[in-house]
């Protein structure tokens, strides 16, 4: 089974760079505190969250008699939230320590939870895809042009079947993409047409994220 790992890439799915690839289990659980300039994850195999800055180093570590089994994570302020499978709750900490705190019960496995607020994830100004969608006909990603990733630039993609004009702007139709490849040899594909190890299958988790995975499974 492949090394769990977390990577960081650009808007178009370009250039990814593997950042942490060490003291890792089951990572189910990512997201940015915008405010701090970090990286915060559960991990489900060693049931402790941890943070790192944006190249995966100075790493912190919090762990707690609450954290069983962590799956979704966000940070708003001072706090984490973070959801727990075998406790089926949303529990809260203080990103410095401290006793964790249930503030939700009986909700189930929950796969994730997310806080929204305008102040969380701010748009920069300079974000080519924020003025008449980049002129892109379809998708516009933005990407680093430069080695600092102040400067920002875009790249222009198109939906499944199609291709970049040569304006690199438009789409057309692109008669030779071939059909979607079902899942390769030793992996289960799902319902949704996700592909998961088959040793995921009737661990009852929801591996598929339709839960397709735990159908059919034996019982007791």
């Amino acid at each position: 089974m492949q090394t769990a790992y977390i990577a960081r890439a650009y808007g178009d799915g370009s250039n990814v760079t593997k950042i942490r690839q060490h003291q890792l289990g089951w990572p189910n659980g990512l997201c940015v505190d915008f405010e701090a300039d970090r990286l915060y994850w559960v991990d489900a195999y060693f049931d402790r969250i941890q943070s790192s800055d944006f190249n995966g180093n100075d790493l912190t570590t919090l762990e707690g008699h609450s954290i069983t089994h962590p799956f979704g994570i966000s940070v708003y302020k001072d706090s984490i939230y973070f959801t727990d499978w075998r406790m089926e709750a949303i529990l809260k900490i203080d990103k410095n320590g401290g006793k964790e705190r249930r503030i939700r019960s009986g909700i189930g496995k929950m796969m994730g939870i997310k806080i929204f607020d305008k102040d969380l994830q701010p748009i920069s100004s300079q974000n080519p895809c924020t003025r008449r969608n980049g002129d892109c006909s379809h998708f516009c990603f933005p990407v680093p042009v430069s080695p600092s990733l102040i400067i920002i630039g875009r790249h222009c993609a198109c939906p499944y079947g199609f291709k970049l004009k040569e304006d690199q702007r438009s789409c057309e139709p692109n008669p030779n993409e071939p059909n979607p490849a079902s899942c390769p040899s030793g992996l289960y594909e799902c319902r949704n047409r996700r592909c998961i190890p088959q040793s995921y299958k009737c661990d009852r988790d929801n591996d598929c994220l339709d839960n397709s995975d735990e159908d059919d499974c034996p019982t007791g």
